[in-house]
C-alpha cells in the first residue's frame, strides 16, 4: 500500500491526513503540537493505531506556518508544499467545485480564488480563531474555546450591538435593518451586562469580520461559492452567522463535514 501523510503545522494545532492508495484512511488533530518531537511522536502513535508500517509510507508533505522546519519527518524527506495551493486542493476534494473562493478560519483568515487549475490569493485578516481566544481571556478569563462557544448560546447581543433599526427610526435605509451598525456600540450604556452576552458580541463580532471580509473578496472575482474550511468552519454560531453575510452580500457559503482537515489533505493530493 502506498500511504502518503499530508501535516498542516498551524499556530495552535497539527493536523494530518492519511491516505493509502489515494484513498483517505484517517484524519487527526492535535492540539499545541508544533516541535519536530510532538509531531513525530504523535505520527509514530497514529500509525501504529492504524497498523501501518513506516516502509509502506512513500510521502511526507508539510505545509503551514510552522513547516519551515521540517525537512524531514521519522527520517523521511518531507515535500513542503505552500499552504494557498494545499487549501485550494483541499477544498476542491470537499467541494467538488471548480470555480470558488476557498475561506481558510484558523487563527488567523486567508482567502484564495479557485478557477479550475489557477489559484490566486485574495487576502486575509488578523481576525480569527486567535481574536476569539484572545478577547474571550482578556474580558472573560476564558481560555476554553468550548466554554465561550456555549456560553454564547444565550447571550443577548441587543445589549452589546447597535442594530441599523437602532438608528434609522424614519426607516429611510435600504439595507436590511438587522444588521449590525456597530459591534459593542451599546455596551458603554447597557446596564446589568451578563458574561454571556459579551460572548456573543465577541462570536457575533469575530465571524461577522470574517464573513465580510470574504464575501467583499468574493464580489471581486467571477463566482459567488464560498467554500469555509479550518476549525472554526465546522462551529454552529460560525455557520449560521456566515451564511446571513451570505443573504446580504449575494455569496453562498458551503460547510462540509472533516473541512477543518483540508489543508493538510490538499499537501498530498
Amino acid at each position: 500500500m502506498n500511504v502518503k501523510i499530508g501535516i498542516d503545522i498551524g499556530l495552535s494545532a497539527t493536523k494530518m491526513a492519511i491516505t493509502g492508495n489515494d484513498e483517505v484512511i484517517r484524519f487527526a488533530c492535535f492540539e499545541n503540537c508544533s516541535s519536530k518531537n510532538e509531531i513525530e511522536q504523535n505520527l509514530t502513535s497514529l500509525l501504529k493505531t492504524q497498523k501501518i508500517k513506516i516502509k509502506d509510507v512513500c510521502e511526507i508533505a508539510v505545509t503551514g506556518v510552522g513547516s519551515s522546519f521540517a525537512d524531514d519527518i521519522l527520517n523521511i524527506k518531507t515535500q513542503k508544499v505552500d499552504e494557498f495551493y494545499a487549501m485550494a486542493k483541499g477544498a476542491c476534494y470537499f467541494s467538488k467545485l471548480k470555480k470558488f473562493t476557498a475561506l481558510s478560519m484558523g487563527t488567523g483568515t486567508a482567502i484564495v480564488f479557485v478557477n479550475g487549475d489557477e489559484i490566486t490569493h485574495l487576502g486575509g485578516s488578523g481576525v480569527g480563531g486567535g481574536t476569539l481566544m484572545g478577547l474571550s481571556k482578556l474580558l472573560l478569563d476564558i481560555d476554553s474555546f468550548d466554554e465561550l462557544i456555549s456560553l454564547s448560546k444565550t447571550g443577548d447581543l441587543s445589549k452589546i450591538d447597535i442594530f441599523l433599526d437602532n438608528k434609522n427610526k424614519n426607516n429611510n435605509c435600504k439595507l436590511p435593518q438587522d444588521l449590525i451598525a456597530s459591534n459593542f456600540g451599546k455596551v458603554a450604556k447597557s446596564q446589568d451586562l451578563k458574561e454571556r452576552d459579551i460572548a456573543i458580541g465577541i462570536v457575533n463580532m469575530v465571524f461577522q469580520t470574517i464573513g465580510r471580509v470574504s464575501a467583499l473578496a468574493t464580489k471581486s472575482v467571477d463566482t459567488s461559492e464560498i467554500v469555509a474550511i479550518g476549525n472554526l468552519s465546522k462551529t454552529p454560531q460560525a455557520q449560521q452567522i456566515l451564511k446571513q453575510i451570505g443573504n446580504t452580500y449575494g455569496v453562498n457559503f458551503n460547510f462540509y463535514k472533516n473541512t477543518q482537515y483540508a489543508v493538510a489533505l490538499g499537501s498530498i493530493i
